[in-house]
């Protein structure tokens, strides 16, 4: 039997995760039998791989350590009409998540994608994830561009960038321009196969930002279902901070390839981001905000996190420019 879906899950070294992410995917309500699993592994050297093969998945090899390449690797084996973006450190918590999403593409050709709208809370997770599923997000910089494509805890209402077509019980419908598209992907996010056959690469904003240019209006729609998914990414804090590094120099060496960005910010929102950050008055109230709704500690790392991006950005921005003229002039 052709499958209707393939999940692609680009890995590495994931053996504490990979097993939850898998088990949440083979316990939906969904037919199992319609349903492909492509694991892409980019030469793991723990147990991920040993785990994996319990399951009834595919295994294919990447080897680029990029988990773009890996799922571009996906895309070009994926046999089904849809295709489930979802990373190790996922879980979908509701069992009808897929059975809802296939339902809404099938409904709707015009929307371009469904994911959920919130991260799962717990307050067994440790104190980063924590912050992650109170602010739906990890980075105070998309927090404050509005630019994240999960709620907060204790949100129930979309009020992100983008414009509401539709608010049911189980889910909205919003419209975004290209400017706006939030940071949607993999995480748990459903799409049609059809976009990719000519484009065999997901690189999450930049794509989504292509498809819909393409579209007559120039504006896209995305389904966000009003449950949660699971997002185990972070042991510490210093992982949070790491990310901050990585994300940075990953933009400045693209820069440096020269290759081409569709996403540009406001200049004007990214200065008074910066400042909002800088200045800590607005993260202090937001942590006491969130904390007077859903009591946990882990809404005071803001303030620390919103500090800490602040300089790793901009105090990497500006080391760059700065070293410009000097390695102009010294081509060695």
């Amino acid at each position: 039997m052709k499958p209707i879906i393939s999940v692609i899950i680009p890995v590495y070294n994931e053996e504490n995760r990979i097993k939850d992410c898998l088990e949440s995917i083979y316990s939906q309500n969904f037919d199992a039998n319609k349903v492909e699993v492509l694991i892409v592994d980019d030469n793991s050297n723990d147990k991920t791989l040993e785990i994996v093969k319990k399951f009834p998945v595919k295994v294919f090899k990447n080897g680029k350590r990029d988990y773009d390449v890996g799922k571009a690797i996906g895309i070009e084996n994926a046999k089904g009409r849809f295709l489930l973006f979802i990373d190790a450190d996922n879980r979908l918590i509701d069992k009808t998540w897929i059975t809802r999403a296939v339902n809404i593409l099938e409904k709707d050709n015009d929307i371009l994608g469904v994911q959920s709208w919130k991260l799962f809370y717990s307050p067994k997770h440790n104190l980063a994830t924590r912050y992650q599923d109170l602010f739906g997000n990890t980075d105070p910089a998309v927090f404050y561009l509005k630019n994240q494509d999960h709620l907060q805890a204790y949100e129930n209402k979309w009020e992100l960038n983008g414009e509401i077509t539709e608010d049911k019980k189980e889910y909205v419908i919003v419209k975004f321009r290209a400017n706006e598209i939030p940071t949607i992907g993999s995480q748990g996010f459903l799409t049609r196969k059809i976009y990719f056959e000519k484009q065999k690469i997901f690189q999450h904003i930049e794509f989504f930002i292509g498809l819909i240019e393409k579209q007559k209006d120039k504006t896209g729609k995305v389904c966000f279902l009003k449950n949660e998914v699971e997002h185990l990414a972070f042991s510490n804090v210093g992982d949070i901070t790491k990310k901050f590094k990585r994300n940075i120099e990953h933009y400045l060496n693209d820069e440096k390839k020269g290759k081409q960005k569709r996403y540009s910010l406001n200049f004007l929102k990214v200065v008074l981001a910066f400042f909002v950050m800088i200045t800590l008055i607005v993260p202090i109230y937001d942590s006491f905000k969130g904390y007077l709704r859903k009591r946990d500690n882990a809404w005071f790392l803001h303030i620390y996190l919103s500090f800490i991006v602040a300089w790793v950005y901009g105090w990497r921005i500006f080391i760059e420019k700065l070293s410009q003229p000097f390695l102009s002039k010294n081509p060695s």
